[in-house]
């Protein structure tokens, strides 16, 4: 299934993701300021050049709220010597969704201070919010030349490859990560994702058993190596390791679907009915776990079960109906009258 990832997914996704947040500089908190605005705004008319005062009474007006007067007062007071006054001001464009005039600002901050490699890693950030990932990739990959342990510059650039669905520079990114930073578990839990994904079983089992040493409560690991032993042929460690994830993380809907899906490959459909069945109860909307509690019911003899689940799923999704039909016709050959005409009802409902 092809997936289309929008401009609003991709910055949430990048939201959600970041470990670095988007604060640049932390405001005084009301006990902090020991001077007023209106003290400061005394202070400005009769020193209207003073940077010190503006700058002051900037952050002053910030933390009551006042962006717009806050900006205006920060950007006159910004000193070329000083990095974080120009931070300052990116924060706010920052703050307001104005990502042109953050990369405006930021801009020409780095000239002035070219070796300073927060400045690159927050430019990378406005392009990434600007929708511009390949802009975003030279500037976290200019921080990582001028500081290679500026661990935010590495995970700006994982994040982008994320993004683009590059799989092997996501890995070559996370195993540099590993080596400067160890062996941590916002490293180790993707890359056994990715490994898994892509077929790499050596390096997945490796890597998807040393992220369950670290994060053993992270159930997507577990998932994932269960996995990369199914690809691998080897259904009975892979059955093992799935049923005991779906055990210990009983309100995992992917821990349930994926031993479903194994037992399903195994034709165990007692097994599988159990898995999906706790599935759907985590989210009756989960199309494969419908159509799966319904197939694996049916092959049990609860048809009642069956039909329900393959209602549920041709209602979520009209493709299934195909698999309906295919089940209704099994119980015409074997002249299950009644249950035929039920689920033949049931099917007009499909439309």
């Amino acid at each position: 299934m092809k997936i289309i990832v929008t401009k609003t997914q991709f910055i949430l996704k990048w939201l959600l993701l970041t470990s670095i947040g988007l604060v640049f500089w932390c405001p005084p908190s009301h006990s902090e300021t020991k001077v007023s605005v209106e003290e400061l705004e005394n202070q400005l008319k009769s020193k209207p050049n003073d940077k010190k005062v503006m700058s002051d009474l900037g952050k002053a007006l910030y933390h009551k709220g006042d962006k717009d007067r806050a900006l205006e007062l920060l950007k006159k007071a910004i000193v070329e010597s000083d990095p974080n006054s120009y931070l300052l001001v990116a924060q706010i464009y920052r703050e307001q969704k104005n990502y042109l005039d953050e990369v405006r600002i930021l801009n020409l901050m780095l000239p002035k201070h070219p070796n300073y490699p927060r400045g690159h890693v927050l430019l990378g950030d406005a392009y990434v919010n600007l929708n511009k990932p390949d802009d975003a990739i030279v500037k976290y990959r200019q921080a990582i030349d001028i500081s290679p342990k500026y661990e935010s510059a590495y995970w700006g650039l994982f994040k982008v490859y994320e993004y683009k669905k590059n799989n092997y520079e996501s890995r070559i990114i996370l195993l540099d990560l590993i080596k400067n930073f160890g062996n941590r578990a916002k490293y180790l839990n993707p890359l056994c994702r990715l490994y898994s994904v892509d077929s790499f079983f050596e390096d997945s089992i490796t890597f998807c058993q040393k992220a369950i040493e670290v994060d053993p409560k992270f159930v997507d690991n577990h998932i994932y190596l269960a996995l990369t032993y199914k690809y691998a042929q080897n259904t009975q460690q892979a059955e093992k390791i799935i049923k005991s994830a779906a055990s210990s993380f009983p309100r995992s809907e992917f821990a349930q679907q994926t031993a479903g899906e194994i037992m399903t490959e195994r034709q165990n459909w007692e097994e599988a009915s159990k898995y999906y069945l706790a599935c759907t109860k985590r989210n009756k909307k989960n199309v494969s776990c419908q159509s799966g509690l319904a197939l694996a019911s049916f092959n049990i003899g609860k048809y009642d079960m069956s039909n329900r689940a393959f209602l549920a799923a041709c209602l979520l999704d009209r493709k299934t109906v195909t698999e309906y039909k295919r089940q209704a016709a099994v119980l015409r050959i074997n002249k299950k009258t009644d249950w035929f005409k039920k689920f033949t009802d049931n099917i007009t409902k499909c439309y």
